[in-house]
């Protein structure tokens, strides 16, 4: 019998189909008026199948009272058959007793692995149970806690096929789906038209005129250098000329009369010249000692305060006027996010200042060299020019960059860290 009940539970493919068969073939095996089935969870007694009656009424008088007994029960429950003694239940409890349940109550506990009380099993009836029937009613839950782990199991490996076929259909269509391949960079618009300003001649800064941000037009001045040393050249320039010119000058008169001054002409016309020339050059050195602006524009200077007084060398950049009317932007790709890039990509640009605007551009050129970033990350750099120039877009404005590729599938899209990381880390 009890190997019949067995066979049968493992064919069941519910909890509440395994309750009602067990407690069901449990009164042909132990003689009872009826037969319960309470699940404990948290402590709190849950009645789930019940003999001959196909769905549990939780309303029932006889429910409820033994859901409270199982409750008020578990404490005094161990591995053994317990029979519930009317002296142990409380006062209402054992007062109902007699209405709603026969005077005999046998409750089987059903352990967890964990050793916690996962059921009770309940059998009902006038008359004492016998030892041998509890050993019987013991083997019944025995019964149904093997039945609910081999559902239990079965479910784990159900589910895990079907995980297993749905990851690899995810899979399939991930390798399918064509993605564009995207990557985020900083990007910051830059004038595509300026004049770098540099230093004509060594010197020093005496004055800055300009600041950053300013406009400015043609033959502004924008900063000078200092004059002091200039206007002393110039004047011992222009003195050492006008002593050559006076001595040319002598030589020339003498040499009318004599043979060995007219030899000397020719040498102090040359050193005249050549004084003449220094002057011409020192006075040009401090007519260029302002620097002024040769095209209209916006002034980007980077340290305005720390220029005056300090010594620059020729060809030394001090500032960039850039023509605001035309811009263009540099976007900066990290090394460790580089992909293929073409020129002709789409690039769209988020700014800082208009998240909610981004503007649509297409990459220029690119270098081949990575380089430290404004935000110091080594990155390539990439120039996006734009078909149509946008408006209200101010100069030096930050902000990112979707840097657009070619197309790939969405199982590379999504992998392509993972799969860059272990061949790095890896070399495989």
């Amino acid at each position: 019998m009890i190997e019949g009940l067995l066979a049968r539970a493992a064919q069941t493919k519910s909890l509440k189909e395994l309750s009602l068969l067990v407690v069901n073939e449990a009164r042909a095996l132990v003689a009872c008026e009826h037969c319960s089935l309470v699940q404990i969870h948290h402590q709190t007694a849950k009645v789930a199948a019940v003999s001959h009656v196909p769905v549990v009424d939780r309303n029932v008088p006889f429910v409820q009272w033994l859901e409270s007994v199982c409750s008020e029960q578990l404490d005094r429950m161990g591995p053994e058959p317990f029979v519930v003694n009317v002296a142990n239940l409380s006062e209402g409890l054992a007062t109902d007793w007699n209405d709603l349940c026969p005077p005999a109550l046998l409750l089987i506990p059903i352990f967890d692995p964990n050793g916690s009380i996962k059921a009770v099993l309940g059998f009902a009836r006038h008359d004492p149970f016998s030892h041998g029937e509890m050993g019987i009613a013991q083997t019944i839950g025995s019964v149904w806690a093997l039945a609910t782990r081999n559902q239990r199991e079965r479910r784990v490996k159900r589910r895990g096929l079907v995980s297993t076929f749905a990851l690899l259909g995810l899979l399939g269509v991930a390798s399918v789906i064509q993605v564009p391949m995207t990557v985020l960079g900083e990007a910051q618009i830059e004038a595509e038209q300026s004049q770098i300003v540099t230093v004509p001649f060594d010197g020093i800064v005496a004055d800055l005129i300009i600041d950053d941000g300013v406009s400015v037009t043609v033959g502004d001045p924008l900063f000078s250098l200092e004059k002091s040393q200039l206007e002393a050249d110039l004047e011992v320039s222009v003195q050492a000329a006008e002593v050559a010119k006076a001595d040319f000058n002598r030589v020339q008169k003498q040499g009318f009369r004599d043979a060995e001054a007219r030899r000397a002409v020719a040498s102090k016309e040359a050193e005249y010249r050549l004084r003449l020339l220094e002057a011409q050059i020192a006075e040009d050195r401090l007519s260029r000692s302002q620097i002024i602006a040769e095209r209209a524009g916006i002034v980007r200077l980077e340290e305005s305060d720390s220029w005056i007084g300090r010594p620059v060398r020729a060809g030394q950049r001090v500032l960039e006027i850039s023509d605001p009317s035309s811009v263009e932007a540099s976007v900066f790709v990290p090394v460790k996010d580089a992909v293929a890039l073409k020129i002709g990509n789409t690039v769209r640009i988020f700014l800082d200042d208009r998240p909610d605007k981004p503007i649509e551009g297409q990459i220029a050129s690119f270098s081949y060299a990575p380089k430290p970033s404004p935000l110091n990350v080594m990155s390539y750099e990439v120039l996006v020019r734009f078909p149509e120039q946008p408006t209200d877009v101010g100069l030096g404005v930050r902000g990112s960059a979707r840097v657009y590729s070619d197309d790939v599938s969405l199982l590379y899209y999504l992998f392509r860290r993972p799969l860059l990381f272990v061949v790095q880390r890896l070399g495989i």
